[in-house]
């Protein structure tokens, strides 16, 4: 499972707690570039961070939705025993948004495209690969 545009501690917590009725047993890793995962295909060398076009268009291209607080993109994940992916979140960006908007707004597309398709391969790669 991919959970994809949570912003902000307040959705990060409800989120982890809601996870973690599901894997009591297991919590959530942080996953860097330095993991093997940033690397499958294509190589990602920082976690994009990628609004919505409307709050980048209304924030005059800010990345982060809501300020200091969401300011640092994470992906984290859950893992089993033998290492493969059970849930993955990336929060504090939505990586989604980055697949949108080709055909109205392309400089939104064309600014935050690139890093969002390379990452995304990379993750469904990676998910059925491992």
């Amino acid at each position: 499972m991919w959970a994809d545009d949570l912003w902000g501690n307040r959705a990060w917590s409800y989120f982890e707690t809601e996870m973690h009725r599901i894997f009591p047993n297991r919590s959530f890793e942080e996953i860097t570039p330095e993991h093997a995962l940033f690397s499958v295909l294509y190589e990602v060398k920082e976690i994009p961070q990628i609004p919505s076009y409307q709050s980048w268009s209304r924030s005059g291209g800010q990345t982060s939705e809501f300020g200091a607080e969401t300011a640092v993109p994470h992906i984290r994940g859950i893992f089993d025993d033998e290492g493969r992916l059970l849930i993955l979140n990336t929060f504090n960006t939505d990586i989604a948004d980055g697949w949108e908007r080709e055909g109205d707004v392309p400089f939104f597309f064309y600014t935050f495209s690139p890093g969002a398709y390379g990452l995304g391969i990379n993750i469904i790669l990676w998910a059925m690969s491992h």
